[in-house]
């Protein structure tokens, strides 16, 4: 059971991490694109 749980914990943490790896390649992008100005 502890197993199991474990697994799907590992899972959703993955499943998050790309998530917000891919938003900050994004804001990364859009800053790049736009300058610093905007976002200081």
């Amino acid at each position: 059971m502890f197993r199991s749980n474990w697994r799907n914990v590992i899972k959703i943490n993955s499943l998050w991490l790309l998530r917000v790896s891919s938003f900050t390649d994004d804001f990364n992008t859009k800053g790049r694109y736009t300058g610093p100005l905007n976002y200081g």
